[in-house]
């Protein structure tokens, strides 16, 4: 049988996702250290590596999409065009988690909090946003930007790169394997209910709960649980 699951591309890619979640952690954690400070180095540590439980949420989340499709048992999902199209999907998803992480930051040091239903309700005023963004943090903005230039850059130099590593596939029905960890990561464990923003705080510490959980996973729990809100008769 034709290899065609990129395990290579598939592998970097969802580490670059890791990466940037994990440099947000650390810079929220040095730009406002002041609201960690009564944390000691193990629980620091334990925070960080119980956060990799809910940046891993996210990121199976939104990449279920791209290893479906590398994984479809057809000729076309073998071809370049179609790996290198989802790839950047993959590319554009790194965008808005690194913008949202970034948003989420900057956020932080003005209410204490990981954003959440206040970035729904905003989502009805594009405007409010707009200028937000524009009157406050227009330089880091546009540095952001910046940096996803040269991010997408390097991106795709990477993915020409590791077109060589043909020896890095596997057959289409390799996915499989890959169904139980998508499902495990999403879920965040392997009983029970989902994790969700509330588990982030199991140890009974806020700080703890706030450097353990990241922006994307508390804005996505809040756009998921609207709809649960108590209808106004």
């Amino acid at each position: 049988m034709k290899r065609s699951l990129d395990l290579a591309r598939l592998a970097w890619i969802v580490a670059a996702h890791f990466v940037v979640f994990s440099a947000a952690r650390i810079g929220l954690y040095w730009i406002w250290r002041t609201s960690f400070e009564e944390l000691s180095t193990g629980e620091l540590l334990r925070a960080a590596s119980r956060g990799l439980l809910f940046d891993a949420s996210i990121i199976a989340l939104g990449l279920s999409p791209l290893i479906v499709a590398f994984a479809l048992p057809f000729e076309f999902a073998r071809g370049r065009r179609w790996r290198t199209a989802w790839s950047w999907y993959a590319f554009a998803h790194l965008c808005i988690v690194l913008l949202l992480l970034a948003g989420d930051v900057a956020y932080f040091g003005t209410v204490g909090r990981h954003a959440g239903p206040e970035f729904v309700a905003m989502i009805d005023d594009p405007a409010l946003i707009n200028s937000i963004v524009w009157e406050s943090y227009r330089l880091a903005f546009c540095g952001v930007l910046l940096g996803l230039v040269l991010l997408g850059a390097l991106w795709r130099r990477v993915m020409s790169w590791d077109e060589r590593w043909s020896m890095l596939r596997a057959p289409a029905w390799a996915a499989v394997a890959f169904l139980p960890l998508l499902f495990f990561g999403i879920r965040g464990n392997a009983s029970g209910k989902p994790i969700s923003v509330v588990d982030a705080f199991a140890s009974g510490s806020v700080s703890a709960g706030y450097l353990t959980l990241n922006g994307p996973f508390s804005i996505a729990h809040a756009i998921l649980h609207e709809d649960q809100r108590p209808a106004e008769f």
